[in-house]
């Protein structure tokens, strides 16, 4: 649920040209005016789905090349195991260029996933990735912190990220309503509640079927 959110919000502003100078850093000069895509823009060499791709560096090298520029294209492997990050960014600039930035999802306030030596030695070499966020649901207070080549937001700026009505629904909320005392209310069934119970318990149950998606990680 803390993925989904995040990467709703994250399609949200880009569809509404809304930046973020934090999490979503983007020189608006840039992407005055650019296309937007979701899980679109990637090479399927083993004729099956998304969630063929487990390795980060084999995701990126399978990116293909947008219709047109600028372009930001949001990518969310749907493999329960893929490496080290949740969400990526590849944002195109006039004349191709791509810039990526790479996010770690956490509920909680867990630890930061290292990167592993080859993916941090190509990413150096290469330099992938422009910026790399480990965002948490249990984000620090005051001050963001860095840790090693990771950039851990703060709560107020995750909060401004997700806007005044989003902010209600971040794991920090969830925790707060947990602890809010539960009101449990009784009443009396009416007679025409009866009517309507008898009534629904002497007609055939529809059973409804469809097609189940692929679990979340």
């Amino acid at each position: 649920a803390w993925e989904d959110l995040f990467v709703i919000t994250l399609l949200i502003r880009l569809i509404s040209h809304r930046f973020d100078r934090r999490l979503l850093p983007l020189d608006e000069d840039v992407y005055a005016d650019y296309e937007v895509s979701f899980n679109k823009y990637i090479m399927y060499d083993t004729g099956e789905s998304l969630s063929a791709y487990i390795n980060v560096d084999e995701f990126i090298r399978a990116f293909t090349t947008p219709e047109d520029f600028p372009h930001i294209a949001v990518y969310f492997p749907t493999h329960a195991q893929f490496e080290t990050f949740d969400v990526i960014v590849a944002a195109c600039d006039k004349r191709g260029k791509r810039t990526l930035y790479g996010y770690q999802l956490k509920q909680g306030a867990g630890d930061v996933t290292p990167l592993n030596p080859f993916l941090k030695r190509d990413w150096l070499r290469d330099k992938w990735f422009h910026r790399i966020y480990a965002v948490r649901g249990k984000a620090p207070s005051k001050s963001s912190e860095i840790t090693g080549d990771w950039i851990i937001p703060n709560e107020p700026e995750i909060n401004a990220f997700f806007g005044m009505s989003g902010q209600r629904w971040t794991p920090r909320r969830w925790a707060e309503l947990d602890r809010q005392p539960r009101r449990q209310t009784k009443s009396k069934p009416s007679a025409a509640a009866d009517d309507v119970v008898e009534e629904a318990s002497a007609t055939p149950k529809m059973v409804t079927g469809g097609k189940k998606g692929r679990p979340k990680k």
